[in-house]
């Protein structure tokens, strides 16, 4: 799946590892934008549901 190799996807979807939870804690904690880039994954993914 396209999911498996897209860690904010695996994110999103409460797919990751532990390591890669802790990647993503770690990125989104860096800026603003990076929240933003997120949320704006989350959104968009909704629409697809």
């Amino acid at each position: 799946m396209i999911w498996e190799s897209n860690v904010l996807l695996k994110y999103i979807l409460n797919k990751c590892s532990d390591a890669e939870n802790e990647r993503v804690a770690l990125w989104l904690s860096e800026s603003e934008q990076n929240e933003n880039t997120l949320s704006y994954l989350k959104l968009n993914l909704q629409t697809f549901k």
